[in-house]
């Protein structure tokens, strides 16, 4: 998986997002789990930067790290005057402990087995302050079905044009987005250079991942439906975990 020439466009194509959604949520959760603040923050998969600009918005609230697998996103996230870092979640090369780990946006579904969902929490682990917390989300089989099974879509960004094919693989629980840039050579106006980017994410449902957690370094504190703190159910298109550490003392 790689997000290297969609870097650059990422914040253009996802535009449409609602990253407030996430943000509130965020408060929700520290005001309802009375989480001292200003919490200590450190968001896996944290792309360009976008949400993690909220936050540091906010520097009587949170304390925010950011990292990311891709180094090119977090180049991107960097311009923002971002503390952020490259590192893959599975094994975060960090001493620091944090109040609070976040990955969000479907970020985690990139992990394509059980075995790095375990790997995932024993890292998060690692890097969270006894009793902290771990928040983030899937995308599920319904939401694949009902919108992305067979999505095409058309965007210009300046002088680039990207297409975009978003299908869904049942059988495997496999969502596919295949990107497709066409960005002109310098000056010459009739000369196109053509890129391709695809990206796999892995469906996994809510029961497969609840059955890891008595066996993880957590305590299951929610399961919900998008971001409304209510019990997720058959229908839900992206569902949210929280996650408390245990405190072995």
């Amino acid at each position: 998986m790689s997000y290297d020439i969609i870097a650059p466009f990422y914040d253009r194509v996802m535009d449409h997002v609602d990253y407030t959604e996430w943000y509130d949520l965020i408060l929700s959760i520290v005001s309802k789990y009375r989480i001292k603040t200003p919490v200590s923050l450190l968001e896996i998969g944290g792309g360009t930067g976008t949400l993690g600009r909220m936050l540091t918005d906010k520097k009587n609230l949170f304390r925010y790290f950011g990292s990311d697998i891709c180094l090119k996103m977090a180049v991107e996230a960097r311009k923002k005057d971002l503390p952020f870092f490259c590192a893959d979640g599975c094994a975060m090369p960090v001493k620091k402990t944090f109040d609070m780990i976040i990955f969000l946006y479907d970020g985690i579904n990139y992990l394509q087995s059980l075995s790095a969902y375990r790997q995932l929490f024993a890292s998060v682990s690692q890097c969270l302050k006894p009793n902290g917390f771990f928040l983030f989300d899937i995308t599920t089989r319904e939401n694949s079905l009902l919108h992305f099974y067979d999505f095409f879509d058309y965007q210009e960004l300046g002088d680039t044009s990207v297409m975009r094919h978003s299908y869904f693989l049942p059988q495997k629980n496999l969502q596919k987005n295949d990107f497709l840039f066409f960005s002109p050579v310098d000056d010459k106006k009739d000369l196109y250079t053509k890129r391709f980017e695809t990206h796999s994410q892995k469906v996994f449902s809510a029961e497969q991942l609840k059955k890891i957690f008595p066996q993880s370094p957590f305590f299951c504190r929610g399961i919900w439906d998008g971001c409304t703190m209510q019990p997720y159910n058959a229908a839900s298109e992206r569902i949210h975990f929280l996650l408390q550490k245990k405190n072995d003392d």
